[in-house]
């Protein structure tokens, strides 16, 4: 009898292990980055992106990120919360999610949101942010932060070997 319940046991536990543990990895780093409006290479400056946190992947469940991305160049990711990310498509080792912001004051509506692209390492960035995060009023071309760059050609080498690894719903779609 005692040769089934020790391994039944073991079982429940692992079984319990691998639903309910999160496994997380903690990330930091700050990565130097190109920021541009698309089709307006004149728009391209430079801007940093750090990342802190912790990133769980559990066994069964969605992927998710909770911390902080910090983009120098815009204000609102330095003082708004960043509410969690989680991971809404992962394509050959590449992450796909939500930026999005809440003010800090009342009434604590959301200020930002954004799309993220980010490969496992979190090495290479691409962030695609609303035009709000201009405040220059509607913007028909979108706004792109990516990284490892500190030009725009090293930007658009980025995304262009993001987008053949993830796929079809990379933006931008060039």
């Amino acid at each position: 009898m005692r040769k089934v319940i020790v391994p039944i046991i073991a079982l429940i536990l692992i079984m319990l292990i691998l639903t309910f543990y999160k496994f997380p990895k903690e990330i930091h780093v700050t990565r130097s980055a190109v920021q541009f409006i698309e089709n307006q290479s004149e728009s391209a400056k430079q801007t940093s992106v750090k990342i802190d946190g912790h990133l769980y992947r559990p066994y069964f469940g969605k992927t998710t990120f909770e911390g902080t991305v910090v983009i120098d160049s815009m204000p609102f990711s330095k003082h708004d919360t960043m509410l969690e990310m989680v991971v809404s498509n992962e394509n050959n080792n590449i992450y796909q999610g939500n930026l999005t912001y809440q003010s800090n004051q009342a009434p604590y509506m959301i200020s930002n949101q954004g799309l993220i692209w980010v490969d496992k390492d979190f090495k290479n960035i691409n962030i695609w942010g609303s035009e709000q995060w201009l405040d220059e009023g509607d913007s028909t071309n979108p706004l792109y932060i990516v990284a490892p760059a500190s030009h725009l050609d090293e930007a658009v080498n980025v995304q262009s070997q993001m987008r053949s690894s993830f796929g079809e719903d990379f933006v931008p779609k060039l």
